[in-house]
C-alpha cells in the first residue's frame, strides 16, 4: 500500500519556486473548467509526472494546482486517468499529468495537489499540521491528516480525514483498513463530505 494514505497524505518531493511564461509573452491555454460546486480532488504528484489521487473521478483537462505551506509551485493539467492498478478500489485513482507551470523535479518541501472550484487556484496553500483543528465531523477518532487554505485566512476549507472503518464506511475501530473522507467548506461556513474512499470495502473484494 502507498505510504501517503497509510499516515499522512503528504510526501517530501522535488519542487522549485513558481515560475511563469517568458516575459512579454502572453500564453492562452484552454482548459476544462470545474464547476464551482464540483467536489474537491486531493492529489500526490511525482517527480514522473504520475500521481495518485482520491475523491471523485477526476478528468482530462482539469487543472490541479499543487502547493505547499508558503507557495504555489506548479499548475499541470490531467492528461489520463484510470483506477489505481495496484488497489483497483474506487476514489483511487491513478493519473499522469502535464506541467503548465513550474518544475517539479528540484527536492524542496512538503506538496500535495488540489482540484478545487472554488475560488482562484493560485490562493491555495497547505496548512501546518498546528493549523488543521478537528475533523469536521466532530467524530474524535476520525483524525485530520491534510488541510487546504483556499484564501490566505489559515483556515481549513478542504480537509482529508482517516479512520478505522467497516465495508460499509462506518468506524470500526477493529476494522483492518480505513476511510479517508475529503471534506469541502460551503459558502455557509459549513463542511460537507464530498467523497469516502473505503479501503476496507476495497480490500475485501480485492483478488
Amino acid at each position: 500500500m502507498r505510504r501517503w494514505y497509510l499516515a499522512a497524505f503528504s510526501l517530501v518531493v522535488a519542487t522549485t519556486a513558481w515560475g511563469g511564461p517568458p516575459s512579454g509573452r502572453v500564453v492562452r491555454i484552454e482548459r476544462e473548467r470545474v464547476a464551482a460546486d464540483a467536489a474537491p480532488l486531493v492529489c500526490d504528484i511525482y517527480e514522473s509526472l504520475r500521481g495518485l489521487c482520491i475523491g471523485r473521478l477526476p478528468r482530462n483537462g482539469e487543472l490541479l494546482t499543487i502547493v505547499d505551506e508558503a507557495r504555489l509551485i506548479a499548475q499541470v493539467t490531467i492528461s489520463k486517468v484510470e483506477l489505481d492498478p495496484s488497489q483497483r478500489c474506487d476514489g483511487l485513482w491513478s493519473v499522469a499529468v502535464e506541467v503548465l507551470h513550474g518544475d517539479l523535479s528540484q527536492r524542496s518541501s512538503d506538496r500535495i495537489g488540489v482540484i478545487d472550484g472554488v475560488g482562484d487556484p493560485r490562493g491555495l496553500r497547505k496548512l501546518e499540521a498546528s493549523e488543521i483543528g478537528g475533523s469536521p465531523s466532530g467524530n474524535s477518532e476520525e483524525v485530520p491528516i491534510l488541510a487546504i487554505d483556499r484564501n490566505g485566512d489559515r483556515r481549513p476549507d478542504v480537509v482529508v480525514t482517516k479512520y478505522p472503518c467497516d465495508v460499509n464506511g462506518h468506524p470500526a475501530q477493529s476494522a483492518p483498513e480505513h476511510c479517508l473522507d475529503v471534506w469541502s467548506r460551503r459558502n455557509t461556513g459549513t463542511f460537507a463530505r464530498t467523497s469516502q474512499t473505503n479501503l476496507t470495502a476495497c480490500s475485501a473484494v480485492r483478488p
